[in-house]
């Protein structure tokens, strides 16, 4: 019996230890930052080469303006396929003092 109490405590000290040795989710390894937000402004620019949009992050209730610049995105943005108030998924780098748009997609089920 102490034998299984020795393990499962083991166990347990390792899980943790791997716990906190983690990468927190929100900052990769290599400078880019992902979150859920729920889209709150597209101002798309004059040329329709790019957009500015701000999310209101989910977890934080902060406003993140990302630049995209993915024709793909910025069509969706033109046809209404993305529209205020949906919940997106973003990937993004600071670069510049802008943070540059890596991936940008509406959240499952939506």
């Amino acid at each position: 019996m102490d034998l299984r109490k020795s393990v499962a405590a083991a166990g347990i000290a390792i899980f943790l230890l791997a716990a906190s040795c983690a990468v927190p989710l929100r900052v990769l390894a290599d400078g880019e930052q992902r979150m859920i937000g729920t889209l709150a402004k597209i101002v798309a620019s004059s040329d329709g080469k790019s957009a500015e949009v701000t999310l209101k992050d989910i977890k934080t209730g902060k406003d993140v303006r990302i630049v995209v610049t993915n024709e793909l995105t910025l069509d969706k943005f033109k046809y209404g396929k993305t529209v205020v108030g949906d919940q997106i998924r973003a990937k993004y780098e600071e670069e510049g003092g802008k943070n540059k748009c890596t991936y940008f997609k509406k959240v499952a089920g939506e």
